[in-house]
């Protein structure tokens, strides 16, 4: 499993890759960002690297408690549930 948490960096937030296409160096909102990484895990499928891929709304949109969502390390809720 993989998670890509879909958020535009803010300006004066740092890339994780400091290297990109030129038609990147503009930063995308929500939409296109999102937009761009289902074009990518697209692609990756056709290729025959990712299996299958979807969004978490979908995946949990049954799930009737709390504890049936992932935490991941720097989520509100992780730090709230240590207090």
């Amino acid at each position: 499993h993989a998670h890509i948490w879909v958020s535009p960096p803010k300006p004066g937030d740092d890339f994780i890759f400091h290297c990109h296409p030129e038609e990147m160096y503009k930063r995308m909102g929500l939409l296109k960002l999102k937009a761009w990484y289902e074009v990518m895990l697209k692609k990756a499928q056709d290729k025959g690297i990712v299996a299958r891929y979807g969004d978490m709304y979908e995946h949990f949109r049954d799930a009737t408690e709390p504890a049936q969502l992932p935490l991941f390390s720097g989520d509100y809720w992780v730090d709230a549930l240590a207090r």
